[in-house]
């Protein structure tokens, strides 16, 4: 009876280190592993093109450049997300973001809250809403281009280090708000050529921020690059190559100098421009030199590397209630008015118009058209996550430098990523009072940024 007693206690005792060696093991950081996808989604037939308008008159006749879908898919073992890159305008216009997320949890049964898709913001990329039987065909082919970038990222993972580094990158973008002699103040995506300018209202966020995944075996290195600048340099109607601007060449570059594989990610862009070779701007830096110089800012940048702390994966979702404005719905009439006589008599004689009602242009006459059948509110959901001690935000939005920078002022992390969509603009309050193009067209009240941008860090403070 004894010699029974005895082996039972033994078997009892080694069964619970063996439970206490699990529940430890559970416990302890795994260690993150990455893996990289890339699809091409280059249209080899004609489509409309983003720009600045004229969807119907811009059609491509070939390609500058490739268009990629790119994803960065990273787990700690616990926590799995998928961080993708589109060059594209927007990923997030009416129902696109929501077909994206459809279609890539459908292939990776990753859930839809932890997958973050931004924009690089190439306005010669294909205008994915525009009608066409063409532009309906590139928008599924993007859907199923995001699926299999997402199943390749997660097939390419390997455990990583990470690292990180960043940088401030001064004069090669700018705020396109400027003040005038006169007291009054002057929008333009041109620069500062303008006569009478006297300096601009504020400065852009010229942060660069790299993250680099090393990669054990002989799996390539991934490098994650972060900047902010309206990619437009080939935005005008004279352009009709499909390309996806300085973001193609400064990745190209990248890639051949490094040997790493690149997924640029488009920050807070809403109120900037690159300097350019625009005529009207007396800088001269067409693309591929703006490409190049980012490359050559970014490969500087490394040797800077730092590991980063921690390597758990953290993720946090709110959905935030925004006010639509509906301000200027009296102006209904006016604004269908001038409407019509940009499409009957063109945009000079629609601008003529603008001025004798008080509109800032036609497109702030066809934002009171888009307003006035809508509702009082709607919601949007704010992502944010960490990897370690860097924190994201997704803005489903084109935010404002002044936002992105509040949200990085106020951030708990060592460093905080900015991935946007790009689509909607929700300018901070200070740009009202300059009568810009982003704030008489914007689809949600003033204030709405300020409110946006606190929950931002209301949700990356919950995560540390």
């Amino acid at each position: 009876m004894k010699k029974f007693v005895c082996v039972f206690l033994a078997i009892f005792m080694l069964l619970g280190l063996c439970a206490c060696a699990g529940s430890n093991a559970a416990g302890k950081e795994k260690g993150l592993q990455a893996g990289f996808g890339r699809v091409n989604v280059t249209p080899d037939y004609p489509v409309s093109m983003a720009g600045y308008g004229n969807y119907d008159k811009r059609i491509s006749t070939g390609y500058m450049d490739y268009l990629y879908v790119t994803c960065i898919a990273v787990t700690d073992g616990n926590e799995t997300i998928l961080m993708y890159t589109m060059d594209q305008t927007s990923a997030s216009y009416a129902g696109l973001y929501e077909g994206f997320l459809g279609a890539i949890t459908a292939a990776t049964n990753i859930p839809t809250d932890k997958i973050y898709i931004g924009a690089t913001h190439t306005h010669g990329a294909p205008m994915t809403t525009y009608g066409s039987e063409n532009n309906k065909r590139y928008k599924q082919e993007l859907f199923s281009a995001a699926a299999q970038a997402g199943q390749e990222a997660l097939s390419d993972l390997a455990p990583c280090k990470m690292l990180q580094t960043d940088t401030q990158v001064k004069g090669m973008n700018f705020v396109r708000h400027y003040k005038v002699a006169d007291g009054t103040y002057y929008g333009s995506n041109f620069g500062d050529a303008t006569p009478g300018l006297v300096g601009h209202v504020r400065e852009p966020d010229d942060q660069l921020i790299l993250l680099k995944f090393d990669r054990e075996g002989d799996k390539k290195d991934i490098l994650f690059v972060n900047w902010q600048a309206h990619p437009d340099h080939t935005a005008w109607n004279d352009y009709y190559a499909i390309t996806a601007d300085f973001v193609g060449v400064m990745r190209e570059a990248l890639e051949q100098d490094t040997g790493m594989l690149v997924g640029y990610y488009g920050g807070a862009s809403g109120d900037l421009n690159p300097f350019s070779e625009i005529p009207e701007v007396n800088h001269g830096l067409n693309m591929y030199q703006y490409g190049e110089k980012m490359a050559q800012y970014a490969q500087d940048a490394l040797a800077s590397l730092k590991p980063v702390e921690g390597t758990t994966i953290k993720t946090a979702s709110k959905v935030h209630t925004f006010q639509i404005d509906h301000s200027w719905d009296h102006m209904i009439t006016q604004a269908r008015e001038v409407a019509s006589v940009n499409s009957s008599q063109g945009r000079a004689a629609a601008l003529e118009l603008c001025k004798q009602y008080g509109f800032s242009s036609e497109y702030h006459a066809n934002s009171i058209i888009n307003r006035i059948n809508l509702g009082q509110t709607e919601d949007r959901v704010l992502d944010a996550f960490c990897i370690g001690n860097v924190g994201f935000i997704q803005a489903k939005c084109e935010m404002f430098s002044t936002s992105s920078k509040s949200i990085k002022a106020n951030s708990p992390f060592a460093v905080t990523a900015v991935i946007a969509s790009n689509n909607t603009y929700i300018p901070t309050e200070e740009s009202y009072e300059y009568h810009c193009y982003e704030a008489d067209t914007a689809l949600f009240e003033k204030g709405s940024a300020e409110k946006m941008n606190q929950d931002f860090v209301d949700m990356l403070n919950s995560l540390k």
